[in-house]
């Protein structure tokens, strides 16, 4: 992906120059943002810079490119978020805070930019794009020290819930700015982390519902830490006779915590 431009930086210039790919992708950005997904065609896009569309495949084959460059810019590293990780941590030491820490990220990530969140979820659906949100997501929870596949199960259902939530969030309000009627799930009184977090300033607007959403898989895989920690120590309890092999050592398969 071409090195962070600013997409306020670009205005289109008189007579046809040649732009850089930075320069095509801050008018992408721009126009997603005044006008919204349905409207970022290539043709806009090339009447903003002033020059004809085939140009712009010099610097993006095509627009799910052109979107997956996009999506990267919207869910780029940047100091804000190495900001928010470490308020929180100050709270929240540990996986569990980093993890939720990462969810109330890219929610603000997304919501920074008009449709982003229906941006980055095509992207990643495609397979498309750089990895940022769900590698950070799945660094967070092998903090855990869960085995690599459930990490990056972990990382995807909290991808799947920020990207869904977010996108009926901007769905929503972009429905009122029209002047349509929409109607709000019910309200959910839940804070993140049962309130630990009430003074970060970034976890003050998130849905109790999403709030709820992080916790429960926060909580939930936290859980399952537990349920195999204890497995384990009962397993070096048991006698040299009875142990079989790499007793303990398993990961519980869905339901042994209950047992």
């Amino acid at each position: 992906m071409p090195a962070e431009p600013s997409p306020s930086s670009v205005r289109p210039s008189a007579g046809r120059v040649r732009h850089s790919g930075d320069d095509v992708l801050a008018a992408a950005v721009a126009l997603l943002d005044r006008y919204g997904l349905a409207d970022l065609t290539m043709r806009r896009l090339a009447a903003e810079l002033d020059v004809r569309p085939s140009a712009l495949y010099w610097h993006f084959a095509n627009k799910q490119t052109l979107l997956a460059a996009v999506s990267d810019w919207i869910t780029r590293d940047r100091p804000e978020r190495d900001a928010l990780l470490a308020r929180v941590a100050e709270r929240l030491p540990g996986w569990t805070g980093r993890l939720r820490a990462e969810a109330v990220w890219l929610r603000l990530a997304l919501l920074e930019h008009r449709d982003g969140a229906e941006v980055v979820a095509s992207t990643i659906a495609l397979g498309l794009g750089h990895d940022v949100p769900e590698r950070h997501l799945t660094l967070a929870a092998a903090a855990a020290g869960v085995p690599d596949d459930v990490a990056r199960a972990a990382a995807q259902a909290m991808l799947h819930l920020v990207l869904g939530s977010t996108q009926h969030e901007q769905q929503r309000a972009q429905a009122r700015a029209l002047g349509v009627a929409v109607g709000d799930p019910a309200p959910v009184a839940h804070a993140l982390a049962d309130g630990a977090l009430a003074d970060v300033p970034e976890v003050a607007d998130l849905p109790g519902d999403v709030a709820f959403g992080v916790d429960l898989l926060v909580d939930g895989l936290d859980a399952r830490v537990s349920a195999a920690g204890a497995d384990g120590a009962a397993g070096t309890r048991g006698t040299a006779d009875a142990a079989e092999p790499g007793a303990g050592e398993s990961w519980p398969a869905r339901g042994e915590a209950a047992r």
